[in-house]
């Protein structure tokens, strides 16, 4: 097995402090499908657990659009706000269910896919919370390398034979409670977006505006 301290200086050397995708590098023209996906895999590589690993595939964005979570494509293109939209739904969804992801976009979608009341746009909303996530990097650092230094003291009556395993599965605890305790705030945030949403009128989509236009 993996020496514990070689485990600690890859992990925090490696790509889990993916910072996501810049604005800058989503082409500001519409895509086929087929442009959305390699696109969207070419830029998260970084964040893959495997080279092969696809991050969204048509038939995932087919149903994202069938299940109310992206708005249709126009003529079979896809807009940067759309790209915007599914990169969203691909940093939730390893966590949140189709329909806990639905009570965030579709407010969202309402509110910045393309405002008319001087809302921030899709395009600045991104922008902000990808400059915030940006901006915890450094804690999240010193927050893994808290918990890496906790498990790594931890067992050290144990056999050597297995103490590294045995620290590697201190860590995987450590983390796993790290993330039950984010889920568990997450889904509460949901669900009072849920609420917040069922209590307005339900809007119509752009694309459905445009066609009573």
């Amino acid at each position: 097995m993996q020496n514990f301290e070689d485990l600690k200086k890859e992990l925090l050397s490696s790509g889990i402090f993916f910072d996501g995708i810049r604005l800058e590098d989503i082409p500001a023209i519409d895509l086929y499908m087929d442009q959305v996906t390699t696109l969207i895999d070419e830029q998260t590589t970084p964040s893959k657990r495997h080279p092969e690993d696809k991050p969204l595939t048509k038939s995932m964005i087919q149903n994202y659009t069938k299940n109310r979570l992206l708005p249709p494509p126009e003529k079979k293109k896809y807009s940067q706000e759309h790209v915007i939209l599914l990169l969203f739904i691909y940093y939730l969804k390893d966590f949140l269910s189709i329909s806990d992801i639905r009570a965030i976009t579709r407010p969202l979608c309402e509110a910045c896919f393309r405002p008319e009341d001087g809302s921030p746009t899709i395009r600045e909303v991104y922008q902000e919370i990808l400059a915030l996530a940006k901006d915890r990097r450094e804690a999240n650092r010193q927050e893994l390398l808290s918990a890496l230094e906790t498990a790594g003291a931890a067992f050290s009556d144990a056999p050597e034979k297995n103490r590294d395993f045995l620290r590697t599965l201190s860590l995987i605890g450590i983390l796993s409670n790290d993330i039950i305790v984010r889920k568990r705030l997450l889904e509460r945030l949901v669900d009072r977006l849920g609420e917040e949403h069922e209590k307005q009128p339900e809007e119509e989509t752009p694309r459905e505006k445009r066609k009573k236009a």
